[in-house]
């Protein structure tokens, strides 16, 4: 069995699960995509430890695919996902239309096109990538300085950015350490799981909520 995989399914399951619950008791769209998110990559960790429970040409083959689409539809539902949160952290009379917050998505129909080109692919998820932690990074560093009940989150940012450095750009790591970047992003899961319950939490202390109130919703 692939162990390195089963683990990380394990993750992405709870942060998929607490995400879900957590969309689903607050109804926001914003943690909806995070929890999409979450789940498409669970997916992607299931077929591999599936596809390394069963050897079969066939099956590796769609492995492959589920791990490929997954990490691109991902990547738009967290593009979307931090497109409402920039949404709310304007005020309501500068904040844009919603339906512009799921252009990220639009990323999905497009990979179509690019489906069969490897160095286009790659480059692409590469900039996709890094412009969702870039905008996370900048987002969470603000709200980090207007209330420290956001700093998990802006931690949470920064492990997933060395996460990101790590698999592009340290190819020795990648191909022949992997369990170090898979920890890196583990461990990203589950202090965003935790920044996300802390600020909730904080929020329904009592002084606490109109403080917070106009930086998350």
């Amino acid at each position: 069995m692939a162990w390195d995989a089963f683990l990380l399914m394990l993750v992405a399951f709870y942060a998929t699960l607490k995400l879900g619950l957590l969309a689903q008791r607050q109804q926001s769209l914003k943690y909806l995509a995070f929890a999409i998110t979450a789940f498409c990559f669970f997916a992607t960790q299931l077929a591999l430890v599936v596809e390394g429970l069963v050897s079969a040409s066939g099956l590796t083959i769609y492995a492959e695919e589920i791990v490929e689409w997954g990490n691109v539809a991902a990547v738009a539902f967290v593009l979307s996902g931090l497109a409402i949160l920039i949404r709310e952290s304007k005020p309501v009379f500068a904040q844009f239309p919603l339906i512009y917050t799921a252009l990220p998505l639009l990323i999905i129909l497009s990979y179509i096109l690019i489906k069969d080109t490897l160095a286009i692919k790659e480059w692409l998820l590469l900039i996709y990538q890094g412009g969702a932690l870039t905008v996370a990074l900048l987002m969470y560093a603000v709200y980090t300085y207007r209330s420290f009940d956001y700093v998990f989150l802006l931690t949470a940012s920064g492990v997933f950015t060395i996460t990101y450095i790590i698999y592009w750009f340290v190819p020795r790591i990648q191909q022949d350490f992997s369990w170090i970047w898979q920890f890196f992003l583990a461990l990203g899961m589950l202090t965003a799981v935790y920044g996300i319950n802390q600020v909730k939490h904080m929020n329904r202390q009592p002084g606490t909520l109109q403080q917070n109130q106009s930086l998350d919703t």
